[in-house]
């Protein structure tokens, strides 16, 4: 028996989770386009099966059986559990349902955030976005008396479950902890890599450190960002007349924007 009314089901991939996929794919890039003609390294990863390889599906598809595990022991199961601040009565495997749902929604969208690089207006209006949608539609939608839904039944498992959710603290409490639990192991992984990855001798005049590890998408981007903290350092001839222009030019533009307009 599925814990979850069948359009919350159906509307997960087709509503709630699709436009961040879709914006990601459109707007994602770790560098410009001018800083990667100039540092043509960031395309080895691709060529090398750095970013997509047996390894890191692997890795993704042990990190949803460890969300999923998450999500229904502490989301489902423990909110199955508890009893609502009103008058003590159990919470329904509906309203479990609908918490663990809320969950799932926010850490994959969460999750989704953390490999983001580049955001702008819509990535972050699709993101937030798609989780505000469930929100407030799941809230509508629980809001609607059994009669209006379907008089010949005369009952509506869903009725107030979103409503008698988010009017308790532990729903709230339940929510946050799931979230922390889920990417907690993914943030510090991520941050010892940030900090383990040697960095470049900043005073070296070129650079000396040996070659990153062809296989390792997470070598080659950390060591590249390393290259662009003083790009003028590694250009020579064309190269760093290049990226000395589009310095200017971003330096103009946000001039451009800081500047006080001043109306005849």
């Amino acid at each position: 028996m599925s814990y979850e009314e069948n359009m919350a089901l159906g509307g997960y991939n087709v509503f709630f989770t699709s436009l961040p996929c879709l914006i990601y794919g459109f707007f994602e890039q770790d560098v410009d386009a001018t800083m990667s003609s100039l540092f043509p390294m960031v395309y080895r990863v691709g060529q090398v099966d750095g970013v997509l390889n047996l390894r890191t599906f692997l890795i993704w598809s042990l990190e949803a059986v460890f969300h999923a595990v998450v999500v229904f022991v502490i989301a489902f199961s423990i909110t199955a559990e508890l009893t609502t601040n009103e008058n003590g009565t159990l919470f329904s495997i509906w309203d479990a349902g609908n918490a663990a749902y809320t969950v799932n929604l926010v850490v994959v969208t969460m999750r989704i955030g953390m490999d983001t690089m580049h955001w702008n207006f819509l990535v972050f209006l699709s993101y937030f976005g798609s989780v505000f949608l469930w929100l407030l539609g799941s809230y509508v939608y629980c809001s609607m008396s059994p009669e209006f839904l379907n008089s010949t039944v005369g009952y509506f498992t869903f009725y107030q479950s979103v409503q008698t959710l988010f009017g308790t603290i532990n729903f709230w409490l339940v929510l946050m902890l799931s979230v922390v639990v889920c990417l907690l192991p993914t943030y510090v992984a991520r941050s010892w890599e940030v900090v383990m990855t040697p960095n470049l001798i900043p005073g070296a005049p070129r650079p000396d450190w040996p070659i990153p590890d062809p296989k390792s998408d997470t070598s080659i981007l950390y060591h590249l960002r390393h290259y662009m903290i003083y790009p003028e350092r590694f250009l020579e001839g064309e190269k760093k007349r290049i990226y000395q222009e589009k310095k200017l030019k971003d330096m103009h533009a946000a001039d451009l924007k800081t500047s006080p307009v001043i109306h005849a």
